[in-house]
């Protein structure tokens, strides 16, 4: 999937957040790797998806990406009408991203292979 994104020119898009208090650097793909390091948590998308020189990035602050931030701009700049949302914790952060998303009328998707939740009960959660 990751890999066809990439050839296929569709955008990947991060959302860094400041980690342990430390604001995000000029270079974001620092904030990913810190990100990874201190969570002490699995990040499937962080570790087996590591950004690239193409790779955009948004900063957040709260746990949805669109949340006080230029994502929804940029997203309807890209013409983009669909979202696959990979990343941790499934039941926060994806959820009310993907809320979000709807709420905006995109389509949403989000790969179990491609999250880690806190709790595997709440993340087997499905929304129709």
């Amino acid at each position: 999937m990751w890999d066809g994104a990439r050839t296929g020119g569709v955008p990947v898009i991060y959302a860094t957040v400041s980690v342990n208090g430390v604001p995000p650097r000029r270079d974001h793909r620092d904030d990913t790797r810190r990100e990874e390091r201190g969570t002490g948590r699995a990040d499937p998308a962080g570790r087996r998806f590591p950004p690239d020189d193409e790779s955009l990035f948004v900063v957040r602050a709260r746990h949805s990406i669109f949340y006080e931030t230029p994502l929804g701009h940029l997203l309807s700049r890209l013409g983009a009408d669909h979202v696959v949302l990979c990343g941790q914790v499934t039941e926060q952060c994806v959820l009310y991203s993907a809320l979000d998303a709807h709420i905006r009328q995109l389509r949403v998707s989000v790969p179990e292979d491609a999250v880690a939740p806190i709790h595997r009960d709440l993340a087997r959660s499905r929304c129709a």
